[in-house]
């Protein structure tokens, strides 16, 4: 996801930069700019962190709209003070649900560097942006299959290793079952 947003950005010309260092200084754990425009606003950079959450997790099973909360609750609750006065950089959100519905703010940002990109490449904004929101959506729902491949190849090894610990051989129905 992170690199179609990159991709739609230098589609723009807006010369992006994958996982810009030192935005926070010499923070650890802090990366907020998964995909950072040099110059967005009022002479600023546009630092955006781009997530997936998952709709059926236990904190978003209750909640009405997920990517929200996670926005909200989630990222900028660890960056907007360390955004709040900084010169250099805004900051931003790009936060999907597994089940392909998008924050707000983060659609607000791909609705302009969607524009950016059509007229950078005189290409129908109309075209353009519905080429780019499939992929979006193709992209999540590859990765979500790919997640959901690797957890289930760990349950079977997992099942596996368990099995070799006890010292015996379940039943291949009943392991499958699980």
């Amino acid at each position: 996801m992170r690199n179609l947003v990159n991709e739609i950005a230098k589609d723009g010309g807006l010369s992006p930069v994958l996982e810009k260092k030192g935005i926070l200084g010499d923070a650890n754990g802090r990366r907020p700019g998964d995909v950072t425009i040099p110059l967005w606003e009022s002479g600023r950079g546009l630092a955006l962190d781009i997530a997936v959450t998952s709709s059926v997790n236990a904190s978003n099973v209750e909640s009405k709209s997920p990517c929200e909360a996670y926005t909200q609750y989630r990222k900028h609750a660890k960056y907007d003070k360390d955004f709040k006065d900084s010169e250099t950089h805004i900051f931003g959100t790009v936060v999907w649900e597994t089940f392909g519905a998008i924050n707000s703010e983060g659609e607000a940002y791909l609705r302009q560097l969607m524009r950016f990109a059509s007229k950078h490449l005189d290409l129908e904004h109309s075209s353009y942006c519905g080429r780019m929101w499939s992929r979006l959506s193709c992209v999540l729902q590859h990765q979500i299959a790919r997640e959901i491949e690797l957890r289930t190849k760990e349950q079977k090894y997992q099942y596996k290793r368990d099995e070799d610990e006890a010292g015996g051989v379940e039943d291949a129905a009943e392991v499958a079952n699980r």
